[in-house]
């Protein structure tokens, strides 16, 4: 066993548990008595790897006072991988960036030493997106769960009155939509109103589109500009990725 008082880098590990860089080796905790902690290499089941070392916690600093050797070599790749997969994760859920984007802007901070070993463009993207589902609220299940406010007859001036229905819908299908036009022509029809309407405007969803010419056999459906250009962008952005996970595995 060798004795040492130097310091040892704490790691948070793509889990959210702390691991211990102990001179290239990242090893995770086994236990501690009081500030003393004891460690064991993180491959000790995978490659039956016996290595140990043992630590004293002063002032927030592990100071190492011993080691046992390892039955492999250390990775130099593999505490920086480690580093950036968390960096990663950590951004995706504080930012709102689109997965691409996140990705490239991280990328280029990165040593062009390390980049190599970095899982592929389309598994970092599917962390990017799994971080975020995890840091996301649940979802309400009653209208009790909403601030609701009362009933609006209109302004206080010129007595215009725009009529606006909102629906909060629990996905997106076709069959959802048609739920909500029956509803809409139900509550209508019993405040003496027959909704016959020439057109009706949706974002480019064939689900909407489908469910309104349905319910209003004769009705004009047109598509929203401001949806087509989203629509495009995202079709721009999935290509980007296909693209790239194409030349990954050339690669």
């Amino acid at each position: 066993m060798q004795e040492s008082e130097e310091t040892c880098e704490v790691v948070r590990s793509q889990k959210g548990k702390d691991k211990l860089n102990v001179h290239g080796y990242l090893m995770v905790k086994e236990k501690n008595v009081g500030n003393k902690y004891y460690w064991c290499c993180e491959f000790r089941r995978s490659k039956k790897c016996n290595g140990c070392a043992t630590t004293l916690l002063i002032k927030n600093l592990h100071y190492l006072q011993d080691m046992s050797e390892h039955k492999h070599l250390p990775d130099a790749s593999r505490v920086e991988v480690v580093k950036a997969i968390t960096e990663i994760k950590k951004r995706a859920s504080q930012s709102k960036e689109k997965p691409v984007q996140l990705i490239q802007n991280y990328m280029a901070t990165l040593s062009e030493d390390v980049k190599p070993f970095l899982p592929s463009h389309n598994a970092l993207r599917k962390t990017v997106v799994r971080s975020r589902k995890t840091v996301q609220l649940p979802q309400p299940q009653h209208a009790l769960d909403f601030d609701l406010p009362p009933t609006l007859f209109g302004p206080e001036e010129n007595s215009r009155i725009l009529p606006l229905v909102y629906t909060l819908m629990t996905n997106k299908s076709e069959e959802s939509y048609r739920r909500f036009f029956n509803g809409l022509i139900t509550f209508a029809q019993q405040i003496g109103i027959q909704l016959n309407p020439k057109w009706i405007i949706t974002d480019f969803e064939r689900a909407a589109i489908n469910a309104s010419c349905c319910e209003f056999p004769n009705v004009v459906n047109k598509g929203c500009f401001f949806h087509l250009c989203q629509s495009g962008w995202r079709k721009v952005q999935k290509s980007a990725d296909q693209i790239q996970d194409a030349f990954d595995t050339l690669m």
